[in-house]
């Protein structure tokens, strides 16, 4: 049964490689990608800190099964990318 667990950590192994090689050839290619920055230098910090209090709020008002609890993170997230970086 052992080679069970370890066939699998070492598909998991490969998975997370073949996506580093994706994601290091996608950066070469010109203009695929902006760099983008924030407008302020803390404000990742600051919105990690907001998404785990909004998921917090949510959960201790039993919002886990509705249907806006699958929506808290992503509109949190696209509010601070939208109104929190700069793309040159």
């Amino acid at each position: 049964v052992i080679w069970v667990s370890v066939f699998f950590n070492h598909g998991a192994w490969v998975i997370i490689w073949v996506m580093e090689k994706l994601i290091s050839g996608f950066l070469k290619i010109p203009g695929f990608f902006w760099k983008a920055s924030f407008h302020w230098e803390s404000l990742g910090i600051v919105a990690v800190l907001v998404l785990l209090v909004a998921l917090l709020a949510a959960r201790s008002r039993r919002l886990v099964n509705s249907p806006i609890a699958y929506w808290i993170a992503p509109i949190i997230l696209i509010m601070f990318i939208v109104f929190g970086t700069r793309i040159p």
